[in-house]
């Protein structure tokens, strides 16, 4: 197996991160992907971790071409991945699901005994989304339709071929809901792997920024259930639940005073 680690700035988190990785993992089997991240912080991890694989990457290509970046990088390697985001750590000795698919870990909310997420369940007709917290009664009720979050993921060297792996226009948020689906539709298992257990933080990237927050996750929500719609019916339906939610957002904007927030919601709306 190779551990993928995605990093953008924040070098407190990243080196916590990686060296969580190292407690259980080869330097060897670790590859640490600087999406973008300023020079002085690749330079600060590269003399910190001179023992694992740095990938570099002279832009931000968003979490979706930054983790194709890392992905593909790592199945030349192996033909398993475990994939975190730099705010998380890793808590055991990761081995990899016994059968070929795409998993989630059992991920604690900033500390052990809370669960953050053990896989993600998708209303599509309102775009509601929310984290699986209860296992295995979640998993059973919504089997259907759920997705596996991409803060840290198990992903088989297949999957990601016959996938292709997420949609780099998406950039960052609901691309993992997008590729899960399309999993889903070709037959692609999605699952639990509670065996390997990952502490999560806070996105520092995207929490406070609007662009992220507003901008693409409602550009993104609106692009990612509206191409998953199965006919004309179910996209009108969409439309009118998305509708009614932005409603919702623009009045507390307008309540609050967030001219340039509502403008934001404006855009992502309009946007196709």
């Amino acid at each position: 197996m190779t551990l993928v680690i995605l990093s953008y700035n924040h070098p407190e988190l990243t080196d916590r991160c990686v060296r969580s990785a190292l407690a259980f993992c080869k330097a060897s089997s670790l590859i640490l992907v600087h999406n973008g991240s300023e020079k002085k912080w690749v330079t600060q991890h590269q003399n910190n971790f001179p023992d694992i694989e740095h990938l570099i990457l002279d832009t931000n290509r968003g979490y979706s071409g930054g983790a194709n970046a890392g992905l593909a990088h790592g199945f030349e390697r192996s033909s398993w991945v475990l994939f975190l985001t730099n705010d998380c750590q890793l808590l055991n000795e990761p081995s990899p699901p016994d059968q070929i698919g795409f998993f989630a870990p059992l991920i604690w909310a900033r500390k052990v005994g809370r669960v953050d997420s053990l896989g993600g369940a998708l209303t599509l007709f309102n775009g509601h989304l929310r984290h699986l917290k209860n296992y295995p009664e979640d998993f059973r009720e919504h089997s259907e339709l759920f997705y596996i979050p991409g803060t840290a993921f198990w992903m088989h060297k297949q999957i990601f071929a016959d996938s292709k792996g997420f949609d780099e226009t998406l950039g960052t948020y609901w691309e993992d809901v997008d590729l899960s689906l399309r999993a889903k539709k070709l037959g692609i298992f999605l699952g639990a792997h509670a065996q390997t257990k990952v502490l999560h933080g806070i996105g520092k990237t995207c929490h406070s920024n609007s662009f992220y927050t507003t901008y693409l996750f409602q550009r993104n929500r609106k692009r990612v259930c509206l191409a998953h719609a199965k006919n004309k019916f179910e996209r009108s339906l969409i439309r009118f639940f998305l509708s009614l939610s932005w409603i919702r957002l623009a009045f507390k904007k307008v309540q609050k005073r967030q001219w340039e927030g509502l403008a934001t919601l404006a855009r992502a709306i309009r946007d196709q």
